[in-house]
């Protein structure tokens, strides 16, 4: 098992000491404390992120949270808390496996050990369910250009084109056939000159019988030679007449290309205000992704929001004091920075802006739903979502 463990630089011998621990268990670790920022974890790593109350006062508070959020994204997360204190923001709703006390943290490593290994488990879980799912057949792929399959619109197979070759071909087997037959002939005749010559007296009836033998044997040859090149010209011309030339198989009509969503990021609190909203805008045929099922960690949540924001087209942050106090949609707000998303920031209230979400949402346009009546809050958000 490796492990990245990362921690502020005022928890750098807390740090140490658990690195110790752990490696007398077994564990690989690699160590940081924010001297040269935090780095993404390699490949295979588990990340261990430690908190304390010197760690949400540090200067490198903000760099040590946004690490900790990427391997929760890609659930390779395992937080513990040194000390009772504050909870880090924007993870405070998660599990942490509690190394308080100072004195007993050789026998929490135990506990600690545990998370490790769960988490290890799920990633070998999913590697093999990955390698189940995308190992296809051999020669499974698609079927090369230009191949047969006019249901997925490919071009039909080139027709033969033998009704060209055809004629010509005939022509010459008729020629090949009447010069074999006229030097069969001449060799008929030059065989019975020499016979003449030889003083072996012959009549006429007898030459004319044996050049009328020989043409016959010939033509019979002829014909049964013309006959066998014939057959292929015909199944030519057949093939012709079922496949005409130029002629494609249709391509299928293009599917309609529908409009990324526009991700709505929310408290929950704040529902009974949120979602008359929303469910208005998808009436009018507004395009929006929005959880009313309050996901939960543990129950797929990182791995649907995180889907859910990659592939949106905007994001829509409801901003209200409750908003503000979630760690969830701070999260939300981090990974919509991290993949480019154009961020929407809509108020609900008057609620004073944490300067580490207003640093995301600076020089961004802003709509003031506080005040509004119902029709000029879809009116507002209506002409947000699609500008």
């Amino acid at each position: 098992m490796r492990v990245y463990l990362i921690a502020a630089p005022e928890n750098e011998t807390e740090g140490g000491e658990l690195a110790q621990l752990l490696k007398k268990r077994g564990v690989q670790v690699r160590e940081e404390y924010g001297k040269f920022g935090f780095a993404p974890a390699h490949p295979g790593e588990i990340t261990l992120a430690l908190w304390s109350r010197a760690s949400m006062m540090s200067r490198m508070r903000m760099l040590l949270t946004n690490r900790a959020i990427d391997a929760w994204e890609h659930d390779n997360l395992v937080m513990a808390r040194l000390e009772h204190g504050l909870s880090p923001h924007g993870l405070g709703d998660l599990d942490m496996v509690d190394l308080t006390f100072a004195a007993a943290r050789l026998h929490h490593v135990g506990r600690l050990l545990d998370a490790l290994r769960a988490v290890e488990d799920r990633q070998l879980t999913l590697v093999r369910e990955q390698r189940a799912q995308g190992g296809g057949a051999p020669g499974s792929g698609p079927p090369p250009e230009g191949s047969a399959g006019g249901e997925f619109g490919e071009t039909a197979p080139p027709p033969v084109v033998a009704s060209r070759k055809s004629a010509p071909r005939a022509r010459s087997s008729a020629i090949g056939g009447l010069v074999f037959v006229g030097f069969g002939l001449a060799l008929v005749v030059a065989g019975l000159a020499l016979v003449s010559r030889a003083g072996v007296a012959l009549n006429g009836s007898l030459i004319f019988g044996a050049l009328g033998a020989g043409a016959a044997l010939l033509l019979l040859i002829w014909l049964i030679r013309q006959r066998a090149s014939v057959k292929p010209a015909r199944r030519d011309m057949e093939i012709i007449a079922e496949k005409p030339v130029g002629v494609t198989a249709p391509a299928p009509s293009p599917e309609p290309v529908s409009e990324p969503a526009t991700f709505v990021s929310y408290a929950h609190a704040n529902s009974e205000t949120v979602w008359p909203l929303t469910s208005q805008l998808e009436a009018e045929g507004v395009a929006i992704w929005i959880d009313r099922d309050d996901l939960k960690a543990g129950q797929g949540w990182a791995g649907t929001i995180v889907r859910a924001i990659k592939q949106s087209g905007q994001f829509c942050l409801m901003c209200s004091a409750e908003s503000f106090a979630s760690d969830h949609v701070r999260r939300e707000i981090y990974l919509a920075d991290k993949y480019g998303k154009p961020m929407l920031p809509v108020r609900l209230d008057d609620a004073e802006m944490p300067e580490d979400i207003e640093y995301f949402l600076i020089d961004r346009q802003w709509v003031d739903l506080a005040g509004m009546d119902m029709d000029g809050q879809m009116r507002a958000l209506k002409a947000l979502f699609q500008s």
